[in-house]
């Protein structure tokens, strides 16, 4: 019975009228360079061997770069419902690859405090050196402004999403692993955590040998940014891969920086 009436409630929230929405900032069209540090703490033999390959331990790490895009396809900023595609790229490079004690002047050795006054730099050596490279394509279908309320409060929107993932490294098989989920969540819309979310979903990933298509997942992603014209900042985003069972989990964790393009208004 508790079942029937979640049910019915989330389909009154799809299905109820249109109405004009709160605060929304974020730009029509939106583009993000992007570099950090992935870290795959308590990942699943599967994973870790497919990305980490050479290394050893429970908790590896690998240098990423890569480059998201958002754009809002139907709807306006006023408008609570809205549909939003995205995708996003993840050039990774493996830690121990990198011996910073022989080259310090690699890009890739300086602090992150360097990359504010030019991110691309590192960005782009690691596009072009990756040894992995992940990708997803999705959509996201905006249906509810949240009743948070109140001063100081960050307006948020729950959706529902679906993507097509994969995950490609330069020395396994020829052919991509699917990663793929569908979810619902809630993002925030305004202020300097704006493009904040978290997301619960189920779907399918490849990576795992074990209960491959029966995959429960959690993204939380946390975004601030820096200056007043919103273009560069920090993230901090996690994602979790169970199969509530005895079969493999991972746990993966990227923090890095970002430099936005924004829809050039």
């Amino acid at each position: 019975m508790k079942r029937l009436r979640a049910v019915i409630t989330l389909l009154v929230c799809v299905f109820a009228p249109v109405v004009n929405a709160g605060v929304d900032e974020r730009e029509n069209f939106d583009v993000n360079l992007y570099v950090g540090l992935g870290i795959d703490s308590f990942a699943a033999g599967d994973t870790s061997q497919y990305l980490n390959q050479g290394e050893s331990g429970d908790i590896e790490e690998r240098l990423t770069a890569g480059i998201d895009f958002s754009y809002r396809l139907l709807g306006k900023p006023t408008d609570e419902r809205q549909l939003w595609v995205w995708g996003r790229t993840i050039h990774g490079v493996r830690s121990a690859d990198v011996d910073c004690q022989e080259n310090m002047m690699n890009p890739l050795c300086t602090p992150f405090s360097a990359e504010l006054q030019d991110p691309a730099n590192r960005g782009l050596f690691i596009l072009r050196n990756a040894s992995s490279l992940e990708g997803a394509l999705g959509v996201r279908y905006e249906f509810k402004e949240l009743p948070l309320g109140g001063e100081g409060s960050h307006a948020a929107r729950a959706y529902l999403s679906g993507q097509l993932g994969f995950v490609s490294v330069s020395d396994g098989p020829d052919d991509a692993a699917g990663v793929h989920h569908v979810g619902f969540g809630a993002m925030i819309t305004e202020g300097n955590y704006q493009r904040s979310y978290l997301e619960f979903g189920y779907g399918t990933n490849d990576l795992i040998l074990e209960n491959q298509n029966e995959r429960f997942k959690i993204n939380a992603r946390v975004v601030k940014t820096f200056n007043t014209a919103k273009t560069i900042g920090g993230f901090a985003h996690i994602s979790v891969d169970v199969d509530a069972g005895d079969g493999s989990d991972s746990i993966q964790t990227y923090v890095g920086l970002y430099y936005s393009f924004g829809d050039g208004d």
